[in-house]
């Protein structure tokens, strides 16, 4: 069929100077490429970037995820932030930020760890060029080990009795249900944790002032790992002594202080293949898996049919208490980084 831009094929668009697959063919090829399950991520190289010169003299975002390293960079900060003689503050959902959000609005000295980081997140903190570290983890593996630290963990709102739960809490639902139920159940209530990581990477990757970690880099080389942040840091003559004050958190040299924050790793091959069984969960993991780069794949959705991905899982749940999904609908403004995908919080508003 003609066109200004050239002859449409079933399935690619042919101009003058692009060839671009279409969308039925792209679901077939990201599909084809994880074969029959979710193999265990390629770990993405580290990208040079250049450090942000005289950053402990400025406001330092260090943004991370559920299941992507809080603790381990909270207490490499506690320290660090002490050598360097910079308070350190940390934004998560039992605390208000406000520590953080003075520290950005005064652009003094210090250093922010925000649990949660999303679009919000950089639209209010972030300045142009400022030092922003973006922890991220393969979104399979995040659901996994998510699922399995709630199975043992003690924090009060796992200890909260749902009515959507007959009474229970999550995690007595974790315990008397399959694996297989349970891991998908978790996979979908961090569903937005797991699309913001992706879509913050996404518009951060060439951004100056910004060096992203994966998760993954720590365990094939924590110090190499360590002394690009710091060197990224611009932290000079300290760099060594603060990657030597970090390597104690290295799990490969010591062990864990709290073991419940440590993935049972026997388990978690079963449970990635109980995630790959669900076609809905399948797909869109697929997707964020591609654009962190840890599946090959030619592109990752477009906003309008990622939001329609995540509608049509969100619509397989009925449970109150998921934050961006309650009772099966996606609230907007719910995914800071999908700002219009879903309704309305008030049904009044929708006309």
């Amino acid at each position: 069929r003609a066109s200004s831009k050239g002859r449409q094929y079933e399935n690619f668009a042919i101009g003058e100077t692009e060839m671009r697959p279409s969308a039925a063919f792209l679901t077939i090829v990201l599909h084809v490429a994880v074969a029959n399950n979710f193999p265990e991520p390629l770990i993405p190289e580290r990208a040079q970037v250049r450090p942000v010169r005289s950053s402990w003299n400025s406001s330092i975002l260090v943004g991370t995820h559920h299941k992507t390293g809080t603790v381990l960079l909270a207490k490499v900060f506690r320290l660090a932030a002490k050598t360097m003689g910079v308070p350190r503050s940390k934004a998560n959902k039992t605390s208000t930020g406000a520590a953080c959000a003075e520290l950005f609005a005064a652009r003094s000295p210090g250093v922010c760890i925000e649990e949660h980081t999303s679009d919000r997140t950089l639209r209010q903190w972030l300045a142009p060029g400022a030092p922003f570290i973006h922890m991220v983890r393969d979104p399979v593996a995040m659901c996994v080990s998510a699922y399995q630290y709630h199975l043992l963990a003690t924090e009060p709102w796992l200890q909260q009795p749902y009515k959507d739960l007959q009474g229970h809490t999550l995690q007595h639902y974790y315990h008397n249900t399959s694996r297989a139920d349970g891991v998908r159940f978790e996979c979908k209530r961090l569903m937005n944790e797991i699309v913001e990581e992706a879509l913050v990477f996404n518009a951060t990757k060439v951004r100056a002032g910004t060096l992203t970690f994966f998760f993954e880099s720590f365990s094939a080389d924590f110090d190499g790992t360590m002394r690009q942040m710091f060197e990224f840091l611009d932290s000079g003559a300290a760099v060594e002594q603060l990657v030597k004050q970090a390597s104690q958190y290295d799990l490969s040299r010591h062990g864990a202080e709290d073991e419940r924050h440590v993935s049972t790793s026997q388990e978690k091959p079963a449970l990635r293949e109980m995630l790959f069984a669900d076609e809905m969960l399948r797909d869109i993991l697929i997707d964020m898996r591609v654009f962190l780069g840890y599946s090959r794949g030619i592109v990752a959705p477009e906003p309008g049919l990622l939001c329609s991905k995540l509608r049509t899982l969100c619509a397989t749940t009925n449970v109150g208490f998921f934050s961006w999904c309650p009772h099966g609908r996606v609230v907007r403004g719910k995914i800071p980084s999908l700002p219009d995908c879903g309704e309305p919080a008030n049904p009044r508003q929708r006309h």
